[in-house]
């Protein structure tokens, strides 16, 4: 019975720390996302050269759609840890 406890106390653990890393992805998504419709509208509206926010909106793109896939990914893993059974 003792055990039982233990692991109980061990998914809740885990669950908790899977809904943080959740926000924390859903967080980071979201500023991606802001960043690269301000670089967007920055080229758009503002004319400023392509590349001024270091990388073109092309890469910026690029990198938010490998950095949103990554977190895809991790999320994925996380389920399949926590729910496996």
């Amino acid at each position: 019975m003792n055990g039982k406890l233990e692991l109980q106390k061990i998914e809740n653990k885990l669950k908790a720390r899977f809904h943080r890393l959740s926000i924390i992805f859903i967080i980071i998504t979201i500023l991606s996302f802001i960043w690269i419709v301000a670089v967007a509208l920055g080229i758009i509206i503002y004319e400023f050269r392509p590349t001024w926010a270091l990388l073109s909106l092309d890469n910026w793109i690029y990198a938010g759609a490998i950095l949103i896939g990554f977190f895809i990914l991790l999320e994925f893993l996380l389920y399949l840890h926590l729910h496996k059974r």
